[in-house]
């Protein structure tokens, strides 16, 4: 029970690297890096990550403006969280 505790700690960890890597990167504007590193995160189930990538792709911030890809992303944020992280504009 402890290993697994500890793996799951351990990878929360990690996820939060790669986020706080890739606002960085997003606040140097390299974009493929930011995108990187909130894709890796976001598909490990990191909300923050995945309303990051929303954001971006909403409004084309380092990558072609796709509607569809930001309302995915803020979809899988919301389900994945139940909406409680939401820095999108919805309402909680």
């Amino acid at each position: 029970m402890k290993k697994i505790i500890m793996i799951t700690l351990l990878g929360s960890v990690l996820f939060a690297n790669n986020v706080d890597e890739g606002v960085k990167a997003l606040k140097s504007g390299d974009y493929d890096s930011a995108v990187a590193n909130f894709l890796f995160a976001a598909k490990q189930g990191d909300v923050i990550a995945q309303e990051n990538l929303g954001v971006m792709y909403n409004t084309g911030l380092g990558v072609k403006q796709n509607k569809k890809t930001a309302a995915y992303w803020f979809n899988v944020a919301a389900r994945d969280e139940e909406g409680s992280h939401c820095h999108c504009g919805c309402q909680n």
